[in-house]
């Protein structure tokens, strides 16, 4: 269920996607429902192929050709499947900005920064060549490029790569988006430039008071930087909760599966790491109604989570559907998930501290699934 009222910025109802192939009929998005509200940051989750990038594309109109969508998309009260397609491009391309995974792929190489920064402050702003050089030296001083003036004539491959990605924030920031979404902006940066990104996006978000999504294949990146946060699964939104009770039981057997992928530093060389058996869903697959394809699913994450949720007890109310666990053991996996969520219910602002106390979340979790191996 997603919000509605003065205070949402971004909603989305019901929302699919589908196209032909010659296996036939590809559902890439299966119905799926979501809004940001103004102000706060939504993490979405899910492993390769869930449909996270396609999500947000067929939000910005960028869908691949021939491509047929349902549903409704609105933006700040505006009727996205309304507007015509040229008429949608200057909106969101003022109002939105994106950062992508990869920035040399999204930086052309030919172009020093300063004229690929200026092009979208001259189209949507009007500006005359020094006044968009001007906000673009300044853009990149806030995101921590040292000598801006100067650098502003380099090209991408003089940067290195945790300096292109603050480019792509500049980029993103220039027209003082309403909405700002990072499509896995850290995933190819090693963990202390991962770090300071994000702390950027979010100095960044709260100073300009800006919606964001942050996407992710990682629970701990979205654990301490988001409000909300959905998980989604074969192109559909499986799992929906504030951030603080994500981690709280009851834990949907599928986003339990993501936290105990996250390697740990005390693992032995080579240990492998817990997984799910079979396969995803297809996109080839049949339309299912939302209670048959919790039920097919459930078969699946029963193979790594029997002992948090029996298949068939599931419910599925307005604001989320919840998974029932058996009765907490005291010292068992879904207890100390419990306890030790608490410290990151309570965690202070700075991003930092509450990545701490997640990390330990996932440790705990991780360390009681090897232990209950062992005993079986």
């Amino acid at each position: 269920m997603t919000a509605t009222g003065t205070d949402t910025l971004l909603a989305v109802e019901d929302l699919t996607l589908e196209l032909d192939a010659a296996q036939g009929t590809a559902h890439i998005l299966r119905g799926v429902s979501m809004s940001v509200p103004r102000g706060r940051t939504l993490g979405i989750v899910g492993e390769s192929g869930s449909g996270k990038s396609m999500l947000l594309r067929t939000v910005l109109g960028l869908t691949p050709a021939g491509a047929r969508v349902g549903g409704a998309m609105s933006f700040d009260g505006e009727d996205l499947s309304a507007l015509h397609p040229e008429a949608r491009r200057t909106m969101l391309g003022r109002r939105v900005g994106v950062v992508f995974q990869n920035p040399m792929t999204s930086l052309n190489p030919v172009r020093t920064i300063g004229a690929q920064m200026a092009e979208a402050v001259r189209f949507h702003q009007k500006l005359s060549k020094a006044q968009a050089r001007d906000v673009s030296v300044d853009l990149l001083d806030q995101v921590g490029i040292v000598n801006p003036r100067q650098r502003i004539r380099d090209f991408p491959h003089q940067f290195s790569g945790g300096m292109r990605q603050r480019v792509m924030i500049a980029m993103a920031l220039t027209c003082s988006p309403d909405l700002l979404i990072a499509d896995e902006a850290t995933t190819a940066l090693d963990v202390t430039v991962q770090k300071g990104i994000l702390d950027l996006l979010q100095r960044i978000q709260e100073e300009r008071r800006m919606s964001m999504i942050l996407v992710s294949h990682d629970l701990s990146v979205v654990a301490g930087r988001t409000d909300d946060v959905i998980v989604m699964y074969g192109g559909r939104i499986v799992d929906r909760r504030a951030t603080s009770a994500l981690f709280t039981p009851p834990v949907h057997p599928y986003t339990r599966a993501l936290m105990l992928a996250i390697p740990r530093l005390d693992m032995e060389a080579h240990t492998r790491l817990p997984a799910l058996g079979g396969n995803p869903p297809s996109v080839f697959d049949p339309l299912l109604s939302p209670a048959e394809a919790d039920e097919r699913d459930a078969r699946r994450w029963a193979t790594i989570s029997s002992d948090i949720v029996e298949p068939g007890d599931v419910v599925d109310p307005d604001e989320e559907r919840i998974f029932r666990p058996e009765p907490v053991v005291p010292g068992s996996e879904i207890g100390a998930v419990g306890t030790l969520a608490a410290e990151q219910q309570a965690g202070v602002a700075e991003g930092g501290d509450r990545d701490v106390a997640v990390d330990t979340i996932f440790e705990d979790v991780a360390r009681d699934a090897d232990a209950e191996e062992g005993t079986r």
